[in-house]
Formats: C-alpha cells, sequence, structure tokens
C-alpha cells in the first residue's frame, strides 16, 4: 500500500504539458462615420488564449489600403490598423482616418511564437 501511495505521489508531481490555445477573434462589420474618412473597424476578442499577444488590430486591403478589396488581407502584404492595449476580451475598436467605400478586412493578432491568427473576413462597400 505504501508503494502505491508513493507511486501515485510521483506521477502526480510530474511536469504535464499544458497545449497551447490561440486566441479567438470574430470580426465585426464597420461602423460608417458621417462622413467616409470615420470608419471605425472592429472586432471581437472573445478568448485572449494562454499564447502571450505581441499585436493585435485589424488588417485591410483595398480603396485607400493597398491592394484591391477582393483579396483576402495579410499580416505582412496589407495595411495593418494596429490597436491599443489592453489584449483584453470584448469589442475593440479603431478609426482608420482614411477614406475609403470598398474594402476587405480582418481581426488579426501575431502570437509571441510568430504565428499570426485571423477573424473571417469580411468587406465594407458603400455606394
Amino acid at each position: 500500500m505504501v508503494f502505491l501511495s508513493l507511486f501515485l505521489f510521483s506521477y502526480s508531481c510530474q511536469d504535464h504539458q499544458i497545449p497551447e490555445v490561440p486566441p479567438s477573434l470574430v470580426t465585426l462589420q464597420v461602423s460608417p462615420g458621417a462622413v467616409r474618412c470615420e470608419v471605425a473597424f472592429n472586432f471581437n476578442l472573445v478568448d485572449t488564449g494562454n499564447i502571450p499577444i505581441t499585436e493585435f488590430g485589424m488588417v485591410v486591403a483595398g480603396t485607400g489600403f493597398g491592394g484591391n478589396s477582393s483579396e483576402t488581407p495579410s499580416v505582412g502584404t496589407h495595411t495593418k490598423l494596429v490597436f491599443d492595449p489592453p489584449f483584453t476580451t470584448g469589442v475593440k475598436n479603431k478609426n482608420s482616418k482614411i477614406c475609403t467605400n470598398n474594402v476587405s478586412f480582418r481581426a488579426y493578432a501575431i502570437l509571441s511564437n510568430g504565428t499570426i491568427v485571423y477573424g473571417e473576413r469580411l468587406i465594407y462597400q458603400d455606394v
């Protein structure tokens, strides 16, 4: 019985690998302002995950941002709108201050291990 107790105790003290969980981002529709130069980009950070974040925001392609609105925006290729910390759950937004009426966009987060996590791609067109 003592041997079994020691065995179980030693097993419970072993270091277990905790799986890495990336953040969960949901891209939201833009909030148009009174004029086209007041478009606010929004996303909902549903879960922060357990991997440290080095940067987060929105990546945009289309009129005023470079690229074409038919493209899927990606970090390193298209314009980034970097959001200010803290990286906490809830809705985040940032005014682009760029006049636009035809863009595709999606939320992104760059993790400390170099991985980039994206929200879904949405399109904004104001005709």
